[in-house]
């Protein structure tokens, strides 16, 4: 549709191309950025901006949407409340909604109707977990993207306990999808709100009509509070499920995470094509060694935005570089989750080139070939042990070498807290070398260093025998401690006990575990890694506007142990972390930004078109490639962040990890790329192939 007369020429910098609608609140334009990213701009009708209940109403509409962070949800990039006409600017999908496509052809068939609802499933998970409730799930506010529903206008949700802006007498929703009590207790309507809207628009998806319609608005609402649902034509398999979210009683409905588990219990996803034969090598192939790095567990992926070069099937690039891949490699795909499990977690995996190693949910540890992903050996966690994808000090695999494999497990106790272990494993046959307790561990060629239990002690294991060297006693009673460093120079980190936000930092000869010096801080220092023999730490703002978020990073000197306080340019939500020789800060939106760690400017700041990011790992031609807690793989420019390409599909129909750490970065060997997506998938695929 094309801009009309009188509509503005650009709003906030950004230039409006075309009308896509104009409804009850505002327009909604096409516009495009400086960078070429096109956005859709929600602008609101000049006669509401001077309405106090309506301005607030779309202030809450943006801080709605700003917290909601999901694979199914369209993430804010821009917005202005305090405009003179407020405006809101989401990524723009192009993508007709479920009732245009309804419209247009029809019924979804079974697995289309599927997809929908693992996706509606996911996003209400994730708008949930962020405190909002939506309030007007409907078919006109889910888009049918190639890659999966998204959920937008967040027009009249709320944050979760906060005071409602509707007014007595106003009916805020849209009557065929909306719940007994929005329509009888509007106040008091809450999560369980919009599952009974999933249920609905679940209903029309299926059938064509709502549940609940009749002739008039007024009908239609009496039916909602009063009346039962027409279900007749609703598929047999999905009708039990759709009658517990239209149940009157909001006790009565599930949960977003029993749909998902429902579903993926009665409505399994379908067997994948058969994988591929094995890719035929090229003649000489030219081989190199790739830098090996350890990665852990991948979390959650984003929707696709228009101007991202999407490659549709059978696309190739004109003259292919040649792939660096390992001999006899093909494209795979494994779900390492044992039968019947409804484990929603990640792999966490390493690699010593010669092969994959995985631990986590149903596993201690996995070996997988690296070209065609068959498991070589594995040994299953029993039912009293839970195996952590990350933790707060460190990820889950330690790290190989030597022929071993280190990680952690968390074993139960009878009447206490689960026990954390170090384990080793020998990676020609998995079997056990040693196990002992420790909090956090360090693996370098030297051996282990470990913080033991309860964070008294500390010692060096052998890694042949899993024997202490030596232990030391940490100077200072506390409640958390890490280790950091390699085998020439090791640092301790701690929170003192009592003493919060103090940090008592501490670097330790290897050779014996002596400080050979300490000094406590007054910040609440978390490490990020080691750069140059240098310690790099942050820490998190305790009070104020920017409270909980990070403003700067923190070196100190070797000689005078002074603490070098480094301004980061913007603000973060999460740590940074440090891959490289550069620092990145991964957003549950998608965004992911580069800062040196040695001046902290941004030297780029991205929005991807996957959520919740991982961090990148760089590839042989310094392209960095980074994936979702779904599968999906982006390409990013190094010097700019700018996406080269984006795979199309992803490897799980899950997309979120009920871990909320950010996702490590994925494994590279030449050209072939290693990831995990949740229910323990991990897959590989060519990074020069483009899928």
């Amino acid at each position: 549709m094309v801009l009309h007369a009188g509509d503005p020429a650009e709003v906030g910098g950004y230039a409006l191309e075309a009308r896509l609608g104009s409804g009850g609140m505002g327009v909604v334009y096409l516009a495009r950025s400086a960078s070429g990213r096109r956005l859709a701009v929600k602008v609101v009708h000049s006669q509401y901006a001077d309405d106090p209940e309506f301005r607030g109403r779309f202030r809450q509409e943006v801080a709605a949407a700003r917290r909601v962070s999901g694979a199914f949800t369209a993430p804010v990039v821009d917005a202005d409340a305090d405009a003179a006409r407020p405006w809101m600017g989401a990524l723009y999908i192009p993508a007709p909604t479920l009732g245009e496509r309804v419209a247009d052809r029809g019924p979804l068939p079974p697995d289309d109707l599927r997809e929908l609802a693992v996706g509606l499933a996911e996003a209400l998970r994730d708008i949930h977990h962020a405190g909002v409730v939506h309030r007007d799930l409907k078919p006109a506010n889910v888009l049918m993207a190639d890659d999966g529903p998204r959920v937008i206008d967040f027009g009249i949700s709320r944050a979760a306990g906060s005071e409602s802006l509707t007014q007595t007498g106003r009916i805020m929703g849209t009557p065929p999808f909306m719940s007994p009590e929005q329509l009888s207790r509007p106040r008091e309507a809450g999560p369980a709100s919009d599952t009974f809207s999933f249920g609905a628009v679940l209903a029309f998806a299926a059938t064509g009509r709502g549940p609940f319609d009749s002739d008039s608005p007024y009908e239609t609402a009496i039916r909602v509070v009063q009346g039962e649902p027409d279900l007749a034509d609703v598929p047999a398999g999905l009708r039990p499920l759709v009658e517990r979210c239209l149940a009157k009683a909001p006790e009565d409905r599930p949960t977003p995470d029993q749909l998902l588990a429902w579903l993926r219990t009665e409505l399994p996803a379908p067997a994948p094509p058969p994988e591929p034969g094995p890719r035929q090598p090229a003649r000489a192939r030219r081989r190199r060694r790739a830098a090996l790095a350890a990665g852990g567990a991948l979390l959650a992926g984003l929707l696709t935005a228009a101007g991202v070069p999407l490659l549709a099937d059978g696309d190739e690039p004109a003259a292919p570089p040649r792939a660096d891949l390992p001999a006899g490699w093909h494209a795979w795909r494994r779900t390492l989750a044992q039968p019947g499990s409804v484990s929603n977690s990640l792999a966490s995996c390493a690699t010593d080139r010669a092969a994959l190693y995985c631990v986590g949910g149903d596993h201690r540890a996995v070996r997988l070939d690296p070209a065609t992903g068959k498991v070589l050996w594995s040994r299953p966690s029993d039912a009293r042990e839970a195996v952590s994808p990350a933790r707060s000090s460190g990820d889950a695999i330690a790290g190989t070498t030597a022929g071993l494999l280190v990680a952690h497990s968390e074993r139960a106790a009878r009447g206490d807290d689960p026990v954390p272990y170090l384990s080793a494993y020998d990676t020609r046959t998995g079997a056990t070398r040693w196990s002992v307790p420790a909090e956090h561990g360090v693996l370098t060629s030297a051996g282990v260093f470990a913080v033991d239990r309860g964070w008294k002690t500390y010692r060096l294991i052998g890694l042949a025998d899993g024997r202490t060297r030596w232990t030391a006693p940490l100077e200072t009673a506390a409640e958390e401690c890490g280790i950091w460093g390699g085998a020439d120079r090791l640092h301790l980190v701690c929170t003192p006990r009592g003493r919060y936000p103090a940090t008592r930092v501490a670097e330790v000869n290897p050779a014996d575990g002596r400080a050979t010096w300490s000094r406590t801080y007054r910040e609440p220092l978390e490490p990020v890694g080691v750069l140059d023999g240098t310690l790099i730490l942050t820490a998190a703002v305790t009070e104020g506007a920017d409270e909980g978020s990070y403003t700067a990073l923190y070196t100190v000197h070797p000689t005078t142990r002074a603490l070098r306080r480094i301004p980061l340019a913007a603000a973060a939500p999460r740590p940074p972390a440090l891959v490289g020789d550069r620092l990145y800060v991964p957003y549950g939106n998608g965004r992911l930004r580069a800062v040196s760690p040695r001046t902290g400017n941004t030297l780029w700041d991205a929005i991807t078109s996957v959520e919740n990011v991982s961090l990148p790992a760089a590839g042989r031609d310094g392209t960095l490639y980074a994936t979702s807690g779904s599968g999906r793989v982006i390409a990013l420019d190094p010097g700019t962040g700018a996406e080269r390409w984006v795979s199309r599909r992803p490897q799980a129909d899950d997309e979120q990890s009920s871990n909320g750490d950010p996702l490590p970065a994925p494994l590279l060997i030449g050209d072939a790329l290693y990831a995990s997506a949740v229910s323990e998938v991990v897959f590989s695929l060519d990074v020069t192939h483009r899928v």
